[in-house]
């Protein structure tokens, strides 16, 4: 490659195959979790704000004995 010394050839263009697949794949991996994030926070725009995951009971005890003792 013209370098003088082999380490300086080494060095630049010794990237083993292997550095290269295991740079490919953390790629690969970081676009598909940035993907994935920004599919879920699209989806969560369309939610309505009034949805809320928090069970509420339809029938509470105290409720009914004061409606009882009217």
């Amino acid at each position: 490659m013209g370098h003088a010394n082999i380490d300086v050839t080494q060095n630049v263009y010794g990237k083993s195959w292997w550095e290269e697949r295991v740079d490919a794949v953390t790629r690969a991996v970081e676009a598909v979790t940035i993907a994935a994030q920004d599919a879920e926070k699209e989806a969560k725009k369309d939610e309505p704000e009034s949805v809320s995951n928090e069970w509420v009971p339809l029938w509470v005890p105290q409720q009914e004995s004061k409606i009882a003792s009217c």
